[in-house]
């Protein structure tokens, strides 16, 4: 018994992780990624994650610099499946691959608000309120979806029959 629970332990660690079948599931890359970018914070992803954290903007939780997949997010609200990406220069020659990468995060139904740095700096308030408001509105339609899938899970499905299997006779 004790070689069968060594082999199993040994196999275990030399095995490869089989990929989860789950898109949004972090890639390793990613996740070793999220503790390289979090212990290198930019200025401005600084001073947004001090408004963002412990939800204090609004009741929203978010998570800063959040592996998704094969990618890392700035910060994250999976409540709404919000994300908010700060661009400041690094983003100048990356039109394409931003562009590739909320088509990405599209097609798992994760929206992407793109800030500049420089409005962030500018305008700090109304950036705040840009995200605060773009929540609230995913939150809105979340709710309203939900209630319309549970209202037709509810809702009974009559046959043209009126739901006996037989017509009905037509009084005259």
């Amino acid at each position: 018994m004790r070689a069968l629970g060594l082999s199993w332990l040994l196999s275990s660690i030399f095995m490869p992780r089989l990929p989860s079948r789950n898109p949004t599931h972090p890639t390793d890359r990613a996740t070793t990624n999220t503790s390289l970018l979090r212990a290198h914070t930019t200025p401005p992803e600084g001073v947004l994650w001090s408004k963002l954290r412990n939800q204090r903007l609004g009741g929203f939780k978010f998570r800063r610099q959040h592996a998704i997949g094969p990618y890392v997010a700035d910060f994250y609200c999976a409540r709404v499946l919000l994300v908010v990406e700060i661009d400041s220069s690094y983003h100048a020659g990356r039109q394409e691959q931003d562009a590739v990468r909320d088509g990405w995060m599209k097609a798992q139904s994760i929206s992407v608000l793109r800030v500049t740095a420089s409005d962030l700096a500018k305008n700090e308030e109304g950036v705040l309120l840009e995200i605060l408001l773009t929540a609230r509105r995913l939150l809105r339609e979340r709710d309203l979806e939900k209630k319309k899938v549970e209202q037709e899970a509810l809702t009974p499905a009559l046959s043209h029959q009126n739901g006996r299997g037989r017509k009905m006779k037509k009084e005259e």
